[in-house]
C-alpha cells in the first residue's frame, strides 16, 4: 500500500526480513555469554583473550566505522555536491598505511587494555586522564549520532522517531552486556554481509530505474559530478583536492589511535596478524564506500529535474507523480519532500523499490547493522577506558591513601564491565534523541573528531615519535588543540548563515578540522616541551624507555641506548648503568604518577 507521497508501506516479508537481522545480532550476544561458560575475565570480555582471527577483526574494524553514517551520509554527500569526497579514499590508503608501520608495533609491545594506559608509561597519569575523558565524550556523541539512521529511515514510514532509538538501545546492549567483545565481532561480520548485500542490490536496481550504467554515467559528468580535482590550495573551500586528502589521511590516523581501533588490534592473536588486519580494511572501505558514492550518483541521475538546485536548504520541489515534460519531452523525476537531505534514498527505496518483497526491509536492516556495528564496539570500547583509566586507578589511590594493601578482582570487575555496559548503553539511547538538531551526517562527525581525535593523535605523536616531548608540553598542547578545535566549530555554527565572518578562519572547510587540530598540538607540544626541558634539569635527565617510541627511532639495545647518549651529549661514560623503571615500578594502571624512562644511577660517575 502506498501513501499519498508515493512511499510504500512495510510488508509481511519487510518485517520478517528485518525482524531475523534483529534475532541474529541478540542471538549471538547470548551465545558467546554461555559458550565455554562465557566471558568470565576482563580480558575476555574486552579483547576477546587476544586469540581472534584476522578476517573477523578485520570486518569488524571496518563495519564499526561505516554505520548509517555511511549508508546514508555518503550518497546524500555525493548526491548534493559531487565526487570529490571520494578522493578521501587515496586518504584512506595513506593514513592507515602509515599506522601499520608505526603505532601497531609499539601498542601491541605493551601489555595494555586500554590505549590511554600509554600516557602513564610515556607520560604522566594527567596525559592518561584527559586523553581518557576526551575520547568517552567523542564516542559518547558518537554513538547518539550513529542511532539518526534507522530513525530516519522509520520516519518515512511513518514509525515514531523515539521508537526506532529504543529499538537500536536496546537491541545493542542487550547482545554487547552478554557477549563482550566476541560478541562484538561475530555479529559485526553478519552485519557487514546485510551491509554489503543491501548496497549491491540497492546500486543494481536504482542503476536500472535511472536508465542504466552509461545514462547515470553521462548523467553525471554533463552536470559535473564527477569532476573531483580542485588543486586550488584555498582552505575555505568546501572540499579540495588537498583538504579531502590530506584531510583524511590524518583521520585515519585519528580513527586508528582511538580505544575501538586498539581493543581489536588487541584481540589478533599477534603482532602481524594486528597489521594484517588494518591493512585488510582498505579493500574493505575502498569496495564498500564505492558502493556509496555510485549510489548517490545514481541518486542524481533519477532525480533529473536540472531546474531544481541542489542544496541542502531546498527539501522539497513537486510530488513524485507530477508529469511535466520539459526539453526533450522526457518527464523528469522530482526529488521527494524529505524532511532532512539524509532520508533522499530512503525515499528513493520506499517509492522506487518497495514493492518488490523484502527489499524495504533488508534495506532498513542495513542501516541498523551500521547503527549496531558502531554503537557495539563504541560501548565495548568506552566500558575499557572507564574501568582502566578511571575506576582502577581510583581503586590504587584509595588504597594508597588509606594504607591498605590494593587486591585485584578480575571476576568482580568483569561483572562490573557488563553493568557499565548496560548503563551507557541506556545514556548512548538517550542521547540519541538529541542528535537530530545538528547538521548532515558527514559534517557531524567531521566536527566531533576535529575536537576530540585531532588532539589524541597529536599526543601520541609527541609521545612516539618525538623523544625529547614531555609531560607539561604535550598535556598543553593537547588541551590548547581541544580549545582550537572548539573555538573553530563553535565560531563556524555560529556564523553560518551570516554573509560576512568576523574571522576567516570560521570559513576554513570541515574536511581541515582533524588536520588542524592535530597540527596546533604538535607545535605547541614541541616549542613548550622544549622550554620545559630549558628550565628543568630533571627533564633533560630523563631518557624515555625504547618500548615506547616508534620501531624507527628505537637503539638495537639498551646497552646502545645509553651509548648514543653518550655520544650525543658528552656527559658520562658508559661505566655509568641505567635502570630501566618497568611497568610494575610505575603501576601500570594504578593511577599513580607515570613516565616510564631510563633513570640514571650516578654511580661510577666521569665527567668527561
Amino acid at each position: 500500500m502506498s501513501s499519498d507521497d508515493g512511499v510504500v508501506a512495510f510488508g509481511v516479508v519487510d518485517w520478517v526480513v528485518f525482524g531475523a537481522m534483529l534475532l541474529i545480532s541478540a542471538l549471538t550476544g547470548i551465545y558467546h555469554a554461555i559458550h565455554k561458560g562465557g566471558q568470565k575475565t576482563t580480558s575476555q570480555y574486552l579483547v576477546a583473550d587476544r586469540n581472534m582471527g584476522c578476517v573477523p577483526i578485520a570486518t569488524s574494524y571496518f563495519v564499526s566505522f561505516v554505520s548509517a553514517i555511511a549508508v546514508l551520509g555518503f550518497p546524500t554527500e555525493v548526491y548534493i555536491f559531487g565526487m570529490q569526497f571520494s578522493l578521501g579514499l587515496i586518504g584512506i590508503l595513506f593514513g592507515v598505511s602509515i599506522m601499520v608501520w608505526t603505532f601497531i608495533p609499539v601498542i601491541r609491545g605493551l601489555e595494555i587494555i586500554s590505549v590511554y594506559e600509554y600516557m602513564s608509561l610515556r607520560f604522566h597519569f594527567i596525559l592518561r586522564i584527559t586523553a581518557a575523558l576526551l575520547f568517552i565524550v567523542l564516542i559518547t556523541l558518537y554513538m547518539g549520532t550513529t542511532m539518526i539512521g534507522p530513525a530516519i529511515a522509520f520516519q518515512v514510514q511513518g514509525i515514531d522517531y523515539w521508537i526506532t532509538i529504543i529499538i537500536v538501545g536496546t537491541v545493542c546492549t542487550f547482545y554487547t552486556t552478554l557477549g563482550g567483545m566476541r560478541a562484538v565481532i561475530w555479529s559485526d561480520v553478519f552485519q557487514c554481509i546485510v551491509m554489503v548485500v543491501a548496497a549491491v542490490t540497492v546500486l543494481v536496481l536504482g542503476t536500472m530505474e535511472a536508465g542504466g550504467i552509461t545514462r547515470v554515467w553521462e548523467y553525471n559528468k554533463m552536470h559535473g559530478k564527477l569532476d573531483v580535482f580542485e588543486f586550488d590550495p584555498d582552505p575555505t573551500l568546501r572540499l579540495s583536492f588537498w583538504s579531502v586528502v590530506v584531510g583524511q589521511t590524518v583521520y585515519s590516523m585519528a580513527t586508528t589511535v582511538d580505544q575501538g581501533s586498539v581493543q581489536r588490534i588487541l584481540a589478533a592473536k599477534s603482532l602481524r596478524q594486528a597489521q594484517g588486519t588494518l591493512l585488510l580494511t582498505i579493500p574493505y572501505k575502498i569496495i564498500m564506500f564505492m558502493l556509496f558514492f555510485l549510489i548517490g550518483l545514481m541518486l542524481f541521475a533519477y532525480y533529473d529535474n536540472g531546474l531544481m538546485p541542489l542544496v541542502p536548504a531546498i527539501n522539497a520541489t513537486f510530488p513524485p507523480n507530477v508529469s511535466l515534460a520539459i526539453g526533450d519531452s522526457k518527464i523528469p523525476n522530482y526529488a521527494p519532500r524529505f524532511a532532512r537531505p539524509d532520508q533522499i534514498l530512503v525515499y528513493f527505496v520506499s517509492q522506487r523499490l518497495g514493492h518488490i518483497p523484502g527489499l524495504q526491509g533488508l534495506f532498513v536492516s542495513c542501516l541498523f547493522a551500521g547503527a549496531l556495528s558502531s554503537i557495539s564496539s563504541g560501548l565495548n570500547a568506552l566500558v575499557a577506558v572507564f574501568l582502566r583509566d578511571i575506576i582502577l586507578p581510583w581503586r590504587h589511590w584509595r588504597a594508597k591513601a588509606t594504607g591498605k594493601v590494593y587486591e585485584s578482582n578480575d571476576a568482580g570487575d568483569t561483572l562490573l564491565t557488563k553493568i557499565l555496559t548496560f548503563v551507557f548503553g541506556l545514556l548512548s539511547t538517550g542521547l540519541g534523541f538529541a542528535v537530530p538538531h545538528f547538521g548532515t551526517f558527514v559534517v557531524i562527525m567531521s566536527a566531533l573528531t576535529g575536537i576530540t581525535s585531532g588532539p589524541l593523535l597529536g599526543a601520541f605523536t609527541l609521545g612516539m615519535a618525538y623523544p625529547r616531548a614531555n609531560t607539561w608540553g604535550t598535556f598543553i598542547g593537547v588541551i590548547t588543540g581541544t580549545a582550537f578545535g572548539l573555538w573553530v566549530e563553535i565560531g563556524a555554527i555560529l556564523m553560518k548563515n551570516d554573509a560576512i565572518y568576523p574571522l576567516a578562519i570560521y570559513k576554513i572547510s570541515f574536511a581541515w578540522y582533524v588536520a588542524m587540530t592535530w597540527l596546533v598540538t604538535l607545535i605547541v607540544g614541541i616549542v613548550l616541551s622544549e622550554l620545559v626541558r630549558c628550565v628543568s634539569a630533571t627533564e633533560r635527565q630523563k631518557v624515555v624507555d625504547p618500548k615506547l617510541l616508534l620501531m624507527c627511532l628505537r637503539p638495537k639495545s639498551t646497552a646502545t641506548a645509553v651509548e648514543e647518549m653518550n655520544n650525543r651529549n658528552g656527559v658520562y661514560r658508559q661505566t655509568e648503568t641505567y635502570n630501566v623503571v618497568t611497568f610494575a615500578d610505575k603501576g601500570v594502571g594504578t593511577g599513580e604518577t607515570g613516565g616510564v624512562y631510563m633513570r640514571r644511577d650516578k654511580r661510577d660517575e666521569n665527567k668527561v
